[in-house]
């Protein structure tokens, strides 16, 4: 239980990070990868809907990740293959 406390006050301070700015600062280059604030966000995401699809059943998280995994094995890039990011 101690870990989804962490986690949930983890997400509050990102979110109160950064609610109420611009687009703009969700498209600076961080230094991870060039990758844009936004692409962290949907990476976040992503992994965060996978983790609780995986708590459901193993069946539940194929059907999510199949999609994701046959972009990936397509040559798209993570954030290509992403079905629930929204490029800004």
């Amino acid at each position: 239980m101690e870990q989804v406390e962490d986690f949930l006050k983890e997400s509050k301070a990102l979110h109160d990070l950064m609610v109420g700015r611009k687009k703009s600062d969700f498209r600076k280059i961080t230094q991870f990868k060039d990758w844009v604030i936004s692409d962290v966000f949907g990476h976040l995401y992503i992994f965060n809907l996978a983790a609780i699809k995986t708590l459901d059943s193993s069946v539940t998280f194929d059907r999510f990740f199949k999609p994701i995994w046959q972009g990936l094995e397509a040559g798209q890039s993570f954030l290509e293959v992403n079905p629930f990011f929204e490029k800004l």
